[in-house]
């Protein structure tokens, strides 16, 4: 990403990134609530996270979609942020790292 590319990340995204703002006053920690067997460490579960952002996100207008798909034998997650309005960003990651290729 070029210096650029960063200066357009806003443009036209006003409504989603106040949404955004006003969202993240109204969170809250998430709660560790469950432990790794193997390693014993803490970790919030995916329910503990869901728990935690739905209302500031529904209350602003925002809501998460993820989605899957596999390009050239890559599985790759793409997730969007959406806002009301129709405003939206989103990232594509790899599910796989190229030195591992497995899920863990």
């Amino acid at each position: 990403m070029t210096t650029g590319d960063k200066e357009k990340i806003g443009t036209g995204k006003e409504n989603l990134f106040s949404a955004l703002s006003k969202a993240q006053g109204e969170l809250r920690l998430v709660f560790k609530n469950a432990t790794n067997p193997f390693t014993k460490s803490k970790y919030a579960d995916i329910s503990s996270i869901v728990k935690t952002i739905a209302e500031p996100l529904s209350n602003n207008g925002l809501s998460i979609i993820h989605i899957t798909r596999v390009e050239n034998g890559i599985y790759l997650l793409e997730s969007h942020l959406c806002h009301s309005s129709g405003e939206s960003i989103s990232c594509t990651i790899p599910l796989l790292m190229p030195s591992k290729q497995d899920m863990q």
